[in-house]
Order: C-alpha cells, then structure tokens, then sequence
C-alpha cells in the first residue's frame, strides 16, 4: 500500500524522490536510477535506458558466448563495476557457488542465483546428444574446472591451456582426437556454452 501510493504521488508531483529499501525486488522494479551499495562503496548505479535495456533473454544470449560475454564484462568495468565489485555482490547474495551470470541476473530481474554444478548437469544433457564421445569427454572436463574455478575458465583463451592439461601438454594429440581442426575444437568449445545459460527446463 504504501509503495502504491508513493509511486503515484512521485508521478502526479514530478517530485524527485530517494528511496532506501534492502528489498533487490523494489531496487530493480522501482524507480529510474538505481544504487546499490555495500560497506559503504557504491557498486552499481545505472539510470533510465541502462536500467531498462537489457532483457533476460538478451543478456542470456550475451552470456553465452565468451566472445560478446567478454564484451560485456568490459562494459561493465569501464562503468566502474568491474570483477570484483561483482564477485563482492556474489558473496553479499550467498551466490559463491554460482557463476556471475547470476549475480547480473539476480540484480536484473531477480532470478535466484543456480549454482555452476547446476548449470554443468544442465549443460551435459544437451552436450550427451549434441558431441562425439572425445568431444563429450573433453568438454566434462571444461565443466569440472567451471565448476571448481568460475565462468572464467570458458574464455577463448583458456582453451589451450585446458587442452594442454587434458592431454598432457601436447596440442597435436589434442587436437588428433578431437577431430583433427583447431577452428572446429575453437567452435565447439565456444558454442557449447550457450547450454549453460538456458532457462532452467
């Protein structure tokens, strides 16, 4: 009730208003700027457009993808709100478990936070009828290093070093059983990932 009518008295006045709340619902709901503190630091303050943009399925399709995820992570420094100002939000949500996907996806549209083992069992279903058996091998081993370490293990330039560590440091091997093109392997360690970042089934 009370936010029912402050809402149309802010409308009717054309008053500006500050609103404290602790409700992540209100934050993201009301309202056309938000800041969001923690410990006394600002760690994200959008307004108008850039509070209303992005859908849940767009930033799922920018997600999805380490080349346009990178792009968005960028973004998000250069407005100040960087890796750690993320992973401080993570922790402020009891979201360690989860990839930051979820932290973004929580402030946004109040999704709760899936934790990355979640979002690798989720992964693997599709993975199991998309991948040869090596394809399929390999890419569990991606998901237990996501799993263990963060969404930071599927950038483009950990694939390498991930191919280096399951096949014992010998690229051509790698390469050898996972189909014989260093482009496919680049592909299908790329495009698995949108199976991580789907809507729950």
């Amino acid at each position: 009730l009370v936010i029912s009518l402050t809402t149309r008295l802010v409308a009717s006045s054309s008053a500006t208003t500050v609103m404290v709340t602790h409700s992540m619902q209100q934050a993201a709901t009301l309202g056309d700027r938000l800041i969001a503190m923690h410990r006394g630091q600002v760690y994200l303050d959008v307004s108008g457009a850039e509070k209303q943009r992005l859908t849940e399925t767009e930033l799922r399709a920018l997600w999805s993808a380490p080349d346009t995820r990178a792009k968005l992570l960028q973004g998000l420094a250069d407005k100040d709100f960087g890796h750690d100002k993320l992973v401080a939000m993570q922790q402020l949500i009891d979201a360690e478990k989860s990839d930051l996907f979820d932290v973004l996806a929580y402030v946004a549209y109040l999704l709760p936070p899936v934790t990355r083992a979640e979002r690798a069992n989720q992964a693997r279903v599709q993975i199991s009828s998309k991948f040869n058996a090596k394809q399929q091998a390999f890419l569990d081993f991606v998901l237990q290093h996501y799993v263990a370490e963060g969404v930071a293990e599927l950038e483009q330039s950990k694939l390498n070093p991930l191919l280096r560590l399951k096949y014992h440091d010998s690229i051509k091997d790698a390469v050898t059983d996972l189909g014989g093109k260093p482009d496919e392997i680049q592909r299908f360690f790329a495009g698995f990932q949108k199976y991580l970042y789907g809507p729950a089934a």
